[in-house]
């Protein structure tokens, strides 16, 4: 394949009844994840691991959402471990909303006990909302037009959530915010769908939430990231000083880029995704950003697009790996090592002309009992971010 490769871990939604049982199966490596997640979890996340297919993500939104949380993290956890031998060097990792703690631990800045409670802390925060939690529904509208709509409802519990195309913007919300702005999209003939989102994230209804998980994730440390991570909120690549927790509680309340973020990835040069998790979401949202030239998933189950391309993974061709390589569980890094680049000194024009990678080439995953070198965030200076239209 021509150019760098994004990993796209998914949002909310990219979930599938008897997901996590086939990844069980498949895999080696995808049961040891499981089974870490299930340790952490203390037990929550059993019932989805049976041979029983259970509920379907939008049935687990209105019974047990914060179960919905727990198994989009874990399905994209272990996948990126049934398959993270078939990844090249320099790709670059991508988590949308939810997808972020996820590709965070998969790049081994928290291990995966920690990435669970991570998501166990945020569930419970969550769920203090109470019957003030509300939802999100996607308007295929840009952000501009979008916040122009959020006007003239006039609520205050509305907000654009996500850019995710040039023509779709997600909106969080109260129940009856959503639905007097579902009934001015139905006047305009623009078509408005409601997800299966649980809470009304990226929005000022989820203020309450924060200051609790704040305090609960305040004593979880990060590791060194061993692959790049690009943060849709952040608007650039995640730096060696960048606090990560900050970086999550800064999701309860600030809007997700997505649009903005796949159009820099294809400034520096990417040119394939693939989405870790259930489904072809992401993928898909990538797909109308910008010119992609492979777009797969590793989810054996999703229907595959006419002009897909398959690049691989478990079930198409992929041997898995063994534990413990970026999915790091408490072991202790050794070294000094870290990767440290100034963005004045890479030339970038030439180096896509020639197909050199923009950054420097990360370690190879290591093998299991083998120390894990430590490789501080990958250090460079701020890509250029694209604007992001203010809800109101």
């Amino acid at each position: 394949m021509q150019g760098l490769t994004a990993i796209l871990f998914p949002d909310q939604g990219a979930y599938r009844p008897g997901a996590l049982t086939a990844l069980r199966q498949r895999s080696a490596a995808s049961a040891w994840a499981l089974e870490r997640i299930s340790v952490a979890a203390e037990g929550r996340l059993d019932p989805l691991l049976g041979d029983d297919p259970g509920r379907s993500a939008g049935e687990l939104a209105d019974a047990d959402p914060g179960l919905l949380q727990l198994a989009i993290f874990a399905t994209s956890v272990a996948t990126w471990a049934a398959n993270e031998g078939s990844v090249s060097a320099g790709s670059v990792m991508l988590g949308h909303g939810l997808g972020e703690i996820a590709a965070l631990t998969c790049a081994g800045g928290y291990s995966i006990a920690d990435g669970t409670r991570i998501v166990l802390a945020r569930n419970e925060a969550l769920a203090q909302l109470g019957a003030w939690r509300g939802g999100m529904v996607s308007l295929s509208l840009d952000a501009s037009r979008a916040a122009a709509a959020i006007r003239l409802v006039d609520d205050p519990t509305l907000a654009v959530a996500s850019m995710n195309t040039p023509t779709q913007t997600v909106i969080s919300g109260s129940d009856l915010a959503l639905s007097k702005l579902a009934d001015l999209a139905r006047g305009i003939d623009v078509d408005c769908a409601r997800l299966d989102a649980p809470y009304a994230l990226h929005g000022p209804l989820m203020a309450r939430a924060v200051e609790p998980f704040q305090a609960e994730i305040a004593g979880i440390r990060p590791g060194p990231l061993l692959h790049r991570v690009y943060s849709p909120l952040l608007g650039r690549y995640v730096l060696d000083n960048d606090d990560l927790g900050g970086l999550l509680v800064d999701q309860f309340l600030s809007p997700v880029n997505l649009l903005g973020a796949i159009q820099d990835l294809s400034i520096h040069g990417v040119r394939n995704y693939i989405e870790c998790g259930a489904g072809r979401i992401t993928i898909g949202l990538a797909r109308q950003c910008i010119p992609v030239a492979h777009a797969t998933s590793w989810d054996d189950e999703a229907p595959v697009a006419a002009d897909e391309h398959p690049v691989g993974g478990a079930g198409g061709g992929s041997l898995a790996v063994a534990p413990h390589s970026t999915l790091l569980d408490g072991a202790a890094a050794g070294g000094t090592g870290r990767v440290d680049v100034s963005a004045g000194t890479v030339d970038t024009a030439v180096r896509r002309a020639a197909g050199v990678p923009l950054a420097p080439t990360v370690a190879s995953p290591v093998r299991a009992g083998t120390p894990v070198p430590a490789a501080g965030r990958f250090t460079a200076g701020p890509v250029p971010g694209s604007i992001c239209l203010p809800a109101r």
